[in-house]
């Protein structure tokens, strides 16, 4: 006879990155207490890497959204799906067609504004908006009309308890610096890195760097730290599969994140539950929610690579400051985000939107499937693409710097 479960839940595509960390960690814990979890991929090709037994393909040979919608509809009765937790655009066309009872649920992985217009659609569908961090609970009240009672804040957490704590090293042991993500100059700075290296290494501090991730500006960053004579100190593993990511943090001192906007970084949070202390960008809202200036590590105005290596070379001078914010990097981790706290948190959220009534919805007709409009490229954009990409990448640091919003 099958067990009685509490319900049954499935995850929009966790595609890399924090979205299938998050996955990974929470549908998990999610499992152990009695939920039945799939992970969806419609009409998609997902890297096998981020698949894993409970994920089901759905028409992924299927060019023709309306069948994709139609086979992710007719897999959602057969499974009896209770809620559908959505964390990309992907299956943004088929929320108004799914059947009144399921209820649906999203999450914005990030502050800029398309994150926030997809997770906000169809709000008349909507039981509930995930926030990762507090600002983003402002930003959709202020920006976009969200009700309060629909917005609910439960940030990340990750299993650190395992992590042993880093030794006191001596002045003159080489510190080992990392940057852990994807590639992408765009969001996470990367750009930014050879600079701040090549500060590093001329104030004469031992260290080793090391790039873990790939991405579209990878053989760019590669270009530039060998330009700056860097490539010696400075080792790229490429992509590392994300169970090997917390022995290879285990060996590191510091990690870098100089991104120029983040939903709640969770390579940052993996970083410190191993005892690394984070040099990052202050992010308002989400990594001064996680480091406290000073305490867990360092906090730098955005693209500022003098401050960046200063906080390094200031750790790296002083190893007891160095080993005591390690130690209080791992307990923010263990007392604040841990996973336990987190899987309370969304197992409450989901006991209690099953108790409640379906919203009243009609679902609308298959004929009616469509790319939401609102997501389609602006002509009132399409400028941006004339500009140089220095120009931009520019406009941007400023825009955020000044305005305190992410363009």
């Amino acid at each position: 006879m099958e067990s009685k479960h509490k319900g049954t839940i499935a995850f929009g595509p966790a595609l890399g990155g924090g979205t299938a960390t998050f996955y990974r960690v929470l549908s998990s814990a999610l499992r152990d207490s009695g939920w039945r979890v799939y992970h969806i991929a419609m009409g998609l090709d997902p890297d096998t890497i981020y698949c894993d037994d409970h994920t089901v393909m759905l028409a992924g040979d299927e060019p023709e959204l309306k069948k994709q919608v139609k086979e992710l509809i007719q897999w959602v009765e057969q499974q009896q799906i209770d809620i559908i937790i959505n964390s990309t655009p992907n299956l943004l066309p088929a929320i108004p067609h799914l059947p009144n009872r399921v209820r649906y649920i999203s999450i914005p992985h990030n502050i800029n504004r398309i994150h926030y217009i997809w997770c906000t659609l169809f709000p008349e569908r909507l039981s509930a908006v995930v926030c990762i961090n507090k600002r983003q609970i402002e930003d959709l009240r202020r920006d976009f009309g969200m009700e309060p009672d629909k917005l609910f804040f439960i940030p990340h957490g990750i299993d650190g308890r395992n992590s042993p704590g880093k030794p006191l090293k001596n002045s003159n042991q080489a510190l080992h610096i990392t940057f852990v993500g994807r590639l992408d100059d765009m969001h996470k700075g990367v750009m930014w890195l050879p600079h701040i290296f090549q500060k590093i290494d001329q104030s004469a501090v031992p260290f080793q760097g090391h790039i873990v991730g790939d991405g579209r500006d990878g053989s760019r960053l590669q270009q530039a730290m060998r330009r700056r004579g860097l490539l010696e100190k400075v080792t790229f593993h490429g992509f590392v599969s994300p169970e090997n990511i917390p022995p290879l943090l285990e060996q590191m001192d510091i990690i870098l994140v100089p991104s120029r906007y983040e939903g709640f970084g969770l390579s940052l949070l993996e970083g410190m539950a191993s005892g690394c202390v984070p040099v990052a960008t202050h992010i308002r809202g989400v990594t001064d929610m996680i480091i406290e200036q000073g305490v867990q590590g360092f906090l730098c105005p955005m693209g500022a690579t003098r401050e960046f290596a200063r906080a390094t070379v200031i750790l790296a001078n002083d190893r007891d400051k160095l080993w005591a914010m390690s130690k209080a990097a791992q307990a923010t981790v263990t007392e604040k985000f841990n996973v336990a706290r987190m899987h309370r948190a969304y197992d409450e959220l989901f006991s209690r939107i099953l108790t409640e009534p379906p919203i009243p919805y009609r679902p609308r007709p298959l004929e009616e499937v469509k790319y939401p409009p609102e997501l389609q490229p602006s002509l009132s954009h399409a400028w941006k693409k004339f500009l140089p990409g220095f120009l931009k990448k520019f406009g941007r640091k400023w825009y955020c710097r000044l305005f305190d919003r992410i363009p």
